[in-house]
């Protein structure tokens, strides 16, 4: 019995062969297509970032007529056009966009929204919009800023006061357990500082997760003002911080000694070190400390001079 043969067309092969060229050359033209495309959305989205950027009400108004998205973002940080009018203070473009039913609640890569832009810029007329709009006053970014946060960091007191007075929780914590008003003693800005306690905020809450207060950050930093405010105001001034730190030792342990010398009694009654109070005084004039304002000391950089003279060193180690 004869094996049946399988003959070979080569002429299927071929037609095989050119129809997959044809798919393939479509779907090449297919892809092209959609690459420009997508090119000339890019494009129109990025015209109508510039023009919220700018502030060009009437050039955002053609380009979403143009077919731009309403909620495009920017690839670098992620700011929508909203975020870019609020930080720019563009109310004439902010309300172009809420009527045209933006997405208020976008977040930028950092979290931050269109609210805490405007609150960190002081454009109170957009917060008021937003606020009509229907915007969170009391959402919290990445790192678990407010706006009133936010605010409070750039010293916008005009803002402060204004989210306060529609309703902004003063004690809301932030991922790193600071409050409003910690956050105005550690960038010392005094305006804003001065109108949190005025609206009561609590100038005795604590960081959790390194026993300060606001004291105390304004002791290590140096900011005198804030400093001697909370102390005016009855700030609790024995509060130790997790390394066993008062407000004033914290300021010595990085270097303000401007600060421990305008306050050397309170420092040595602190430390329980009466006797030495007169021989820091001596040290100070001799060495030409607290006459004038000694260098910032934050963290790992070097000790100023001050601390190596030879009678300041004497008294570090006595006071250990």
């Amino acid at each position: 019995m004869k094996k049946s043969q399988t003959y070979y067309d080569s002429s299927d092969s071929d037609l095989n062969s050119d129809s997959d060229s044809d798919l393939n050359s479509n779907r090449k033209k297919q892809v092209k297509m959609e690459k420009q495309d997508q090119d000339t959305q890019h494009q129109k989205n990025h015209k109508l970032l510039e023009a919220c950027k700018l502030g060009d009400s009437n050039a955002v108004e053609e380009m979403l007529k143009n077919g731009a998205d309403l909620n495009a973002k920017s690839p670098t940080m992620g700011f929508s056009g909203l975020m870019l009018a609020c930080i720019y203070g563009h109310l004439s473009v902010v309300t172009l966009l809420v009527n045209q039913k933006v997405d208020l609640f976008q977040k930028s890569k950092n979290g931050h929204t269109a609210f805490t832009c405007a609150a960190a810029y002081g454009h109170i007329s957009i917060l008021e919009k937003l606020l009509e709009a229907g915007a969170n006053i009391n959402e919290q970014d990445n790192f678990g800023h407010t706006a009133l946060m936010w605010a409070t960091i750039k010293n916008q007191w005009k803002a402060v006061d204004f989210l306060i007075e529609k309703g902004a929780q003063k004690e809301l914590i932030s991922t790193l357990g600071y409050t409003a008003l910690i956050l105005s003693a550690r960038y010392n800005a005094m305006e804003a500082f001065d109108v949190l306690y005025k609206k009561g905020a609590n100038i005795d809450s604590v960081v959790e997760r390194n026993g300060y207060t606001a004291l105390i950050y304004a002791a290590r930093h140096g900011h005198l003002y804030i400093m001697e405010q909370l102390v005016s105001l009855g700030a609790k001034k024995e509060i130790r911080d997790k390394k066993g730190l008062n407000y004033l030792e914290a300021a010595y342990s990085c270097g303000q000694l401007d600060i421990v010398s305008s306050h050397i009694a309170e420092f040595i009654r602190l430390k329980k070190h009466e006797e030495l109070h007169e021989e820091w005084q001596e040290a100070c004039l001799e060495e030409g400390i607290g006459s004038k304002r000694m260098p910032t000391v934050r963290f790992s950089e070097k000790k100023p001079a001050g601390l190596e003279k030879p009678k300041i060193k004497n008294l570090q180690n006595k006071i250990k």
